[in-house]
């Protein structure tokens, strides 16, 4: 399957503390290249080490996620990752696509997560956990996780005590 890829530069001026932040088309979908590193809410540096959120974004809790998004942009629903994963050949080879260095741009980072219950950080250089705004129950919401040395992206359910990273599209 094709797909469309487009790298765009733009400023978000004083919406994020005046950064700059690089988008990328794919499809018709435009996403950010990073992950978001807004101090609020309820969130993580992995291991509580600043250069972590300077490298991998800070990790969020799901409630936390659901309104850092500047405006303009939102946390996307599990419908956009579906749509993201099948433009760039399904979900058995998203992971690869998907990744840094992988041919569309959005460069997913293995940025770990943090149960907010048992208080552990886990897999960071290994595994990438990625919030949707769409819930599955009262305690759990749809994510997507991607993992090193696989092709793949897998699609699931977790507990909304867990603490994943946040990537936007744009509205």
């Amino acid at each position: 399957m094709l797909y469309l890829t487009a790298l765009i530069c733009f400023s978000i001026h004083g919406m994020l503390s005046g950064q700059d932040h690089e988008m990328v088309q794919i499809g018709t979908q435009i996403w950010m290249t990073k992950n978001m590193d807004v101090d609020a809410g309820e969130n993580h540096c992995y291991k509580n080490l600043k250069k972590n959120c300077e490298k991998f974004g800070r990790l969020y809790d799901w409630e936390t996620a659901l309104h850092i998004c500047p405006k303009g942009f939102r946390l996307p629903t599990d419908e956009d990752w579906t749509r993201l994963t099948e433009e760039v050949g399904g979900l058995n080879v998203a992971g690869y696509k998907l990744m840094v260095g992988g041919k569309s741009g959005f460069n997913a980072l293995l940025g770990g997560n943090y149960n907010g219950i048992s208080d552990i950080f886990s897999y960071q250089f290994r595994q990438g956990y990625y919030w949707t705004s769409t819930p599955f129950s009262e305690t759990a919401a749809w994510m997507r996780h991607f993992e090193s040395e696989k092709t793949n992206i897998n699609r699931s359910t977790v507990a909304k005590h867990y603490y994943f990273s946040v990537r936007c599209i744009k509205e």
